[in-house]
This record gives C-alpha cells, sequence and structure tokens, in this order.
C-alpha cells in the first residue's frame, strides 16, 4: 500500500485521475451493447451517451505516450511496442497503474518488464490471453 501511495502522491497518478464537476456520463465504445447490457431507466438518468470507436495500433500507441504523469519515472519505454496490443483506453490506463506500483514496489522506474507483468494481470480480468504479436520485442 506504501507504493500505491507513492504511485498516486508522488508520481502524479492520483493528480491525473481527478474526478469532478458533478457531470454524469456513459462512455460506450464498439463492444458496448447499451439495450442488452444496460437498464434502460439507468440510461434515462444519463444525460450525455459519448460513443469512442475502438482505437488503432497508433491511437493506442498515442494513448500509451500520454498516459504516464511526467513526474513518473520511465525507462526505455517502446510506445509503438505498446500499441500492438489491442485494448482500448481504459485498460490501457489501468495497465499503467499497475506497472508503476510494480515498478515502485521494486524501487525502479517504470519499464518493459513491468507492464508486461500488468499486462498479464489484466488480461486475466478480460479473460483473455496474450499473444506473441500483441508482446513480441518487449522483453530482450
Amino acid at each position: 500500500m506504501v507504493h500505491y501511495i507513492k504511485v498516486q502522491e508522488e508520481w502524479g497518478f492520483g493528480a491525473k485521475n481527478s474526478r469532478g464537476l458533478g457531470l454524469s456520463a456513459l462512455f460506450a465504445g464498439a463492444r458496448t451493447n447499451l439495450k442488452d447490457s444496460i437498464d434502460q431507466a439507468f440510461l434515462r438518468r444519463i444525460p450525455f451517451v459519448l460513443n469512442f470507436p475502438f482505437p488503432n495500433k497508433e491511437a493506442r500507441a498515442e494513448i500509451w505516450r500520454r498516459v504516464f504523469p511526467s513526474q513518473t519515472p520511465t525507462e526505455q519505454l517502446n510506445y509503438e511496442r505498446l500499441g500492438q496490443l489491442n485494448i482500448a483506453g481504459g485498460n490501457i490506463r489501468s495497465i499503467a497503474l499497475n506497472a508503476a506500483v510494480l515498478a515502485a514496489d521494486a524501487e525502479e522506474s517504470v519499464q518493459m518488464q513491468h507492464i508486461f507483468k500488468a499486462t498479464q494481470s489484466e488480461y486475466i480480468k478480460l479473460g483473455r490471453v496474450m499473444v506473441n504479436t500483441e508482446t513480441q520485442g518487449w522483453l530482450k
């Protein structure tokens, strides 16, 4: 837990994830079926539904470039290779946060090896299996 606090406060994840303004919005993507998965009464209370297309490889690489706060120590991250992961931006954020905690726990900067381990955990949550085409060339 000490390292999680370090990541949130010293490495800037807490400030980057601030919530506020009292607005509610539902963010939906290509994999969301609003009619089948969410109660219509709930949807009536949400003033905005914003559809996001699933990010392509280039967009995912850009998300990776921006996901780490400036004060987070990183080392030799290959954003183009990270963009190979066929996941949404929310999953990228979860992986980045978990990788930062792993790095802080090891008293290291965030590296590809931490992101690899965090990705394995995220894929378990998603019920997916990592394939070599997604992680090829990550670790040397």
